[in-house]
């Protein structure tokens, strides 16, 4: 009898682990845009893709509960890159915008007007910032986060 507590320890599954929600995050654009995994760094878990579509994508990771997803194109945005934001911005901030194209375009242009400087926009869930450079043959780049409660903003 003295092993019967023994055994019933070794039965009993353990309890499941959840994953850092920045984890989850990258995993969901994996699935959701075939997005590849390419690394994470040890540096607040960063976590690098890999898509056609962009030249980088990064889901940034902290500090603290911060999360946000960089995606960046050398050259003009095409529609692949814009359907790849729309994606993204439907998992990092819920955001079920069905302007949400438009608004963006419309950032990316400014952004155009205004090259090296950040543009930011605000959605219902979403903060959405542009930025374009015209250095080696120029690009953009935008990062969404999901939007914090006015209660919660600094």
């Amino acid at each position: 009898m003295k092993f019967v507590p023994l055994l019933l320890i070794v039965l009993l599954p353990a309890p499941a682990v959840a994953a850092p929600p920045c984890d989850d995050l990258a995993a969901t654009l994996v699935l959701a845009t075939d997005a590849k995994f390419v690394r994470k760094s040890e540096t607040f878990g960063n976590v690098f893709l890999q898509h056609p579509a962009a030249s980088e994508m990064e889901v940034l990771c902290g500090p603290g509960d911060a999360i946000s997803v960089s995606i960046a194109r050398d050259g003009s945005p095409t529609a692949d890159y814009l359907r790849l934001i729309i994606t993204a911005a439907a998992f990092v901030g819920r955001e079920k915008d069905p302007h949400l194209g438009k608004k963006i375009v419309e950032c990316l242009k400014a952004a155009r007007a205004a090259p090296n400087k950040s543009l930011d926009i605000e959605t219902d869930h979403l903060e959405l910032g542009c930025m374009s450079f015209v250095e080696s043959g120029g690009g953009n780049v935008v990062t969404l986060a999901p939007r914090k409660p006015p209660s919660a903003k600094p």
